[in-house]
């Protein structure tokens, strides 16, 4: 009675892992990286008006502040796709996803914190729908000061126009750094659309 107990147990975790995992598609392809998926609206910036999810992918070094991997990392948003997308709307966007993530609304707002500032230049490549631009946020977890991210965001259309992936890569390297090797290595997984 009690092996079977124990594999009713073992059985039911098992299940509610794999439905837990199976949620959401992986999109990005990456090697050895830990990701995380969140949905929108997300929790810490539920101002972003999107239907979909997100998958964030990291690096081992992502923390380490000695690391040329630090806050180098991806995300992409596999999102309905309602309107046609601006930099001026990716950069409202990013402005409230950083805000939230930090939570700079809950620290004593001093001269040293400021909002989030994303800025994006015209497209590097009309064809591909690819940005760069810089976001200047403060980064409350390690350092707890103001920090400029070199950004780089592709825009993938599916077939029918209704669903878009938004590829965000991120570092606090300039894109002559060896990081960007790596980064630009991360892709949207050839079944993206499904």
């Amino acid at each position: 009675m009690r092996t079977n107990c124990l594999s009713l147990i073992v059985f039911c975790i098992l299940c509610f892992s794999y439905a837990q995992e199976a949620k959401h598609k992986s999109l990005l392809k990456t090697t050895n990286w830990g990701s995380e998926f969140f949905d929108f609206p997300i929790k810490f910036a539920p101002t972003i008006p999107y239907k979909g999810y997100e998958e964030a992918v990291f690096p081992k070094g992502w923390s380490n502040k000695e690391s040329i991997e630090f806050w180098s990392y991806a995300f992409a948003w596999k999102i309905e796709k309602t309107i046609d997308l601006s930099p001026q709307d990716l950069e409202l966007q990013l402005e409230a996803y950083f805000d939230g993530l930090m939570n700079i609304k809950n620290i004593k707002n001093g001269v040293s914190i400021l909002p989030t500032k994303v800025s994006f230049k015209s497209p590097i490549n009309n064809l591909n729908n690819e940005f760069l631009g810089a976001v200047y946020l403060y980064e409350g977890r390690y350092n707890k000061q103001m920090m400029l991210l070199y950004t780089k965001v592709s825009l993938l259309y599916c077939e029918n126009k209704t669903r878009l992936i938004l590829l965000f890569k991120f570092s606090p390297m300039d894109f002559n750094s060896l990081i960007w090797e790596v980064l630009d290595d991360i892709t949207v997984l050839n079944d993206h659309c499904e």
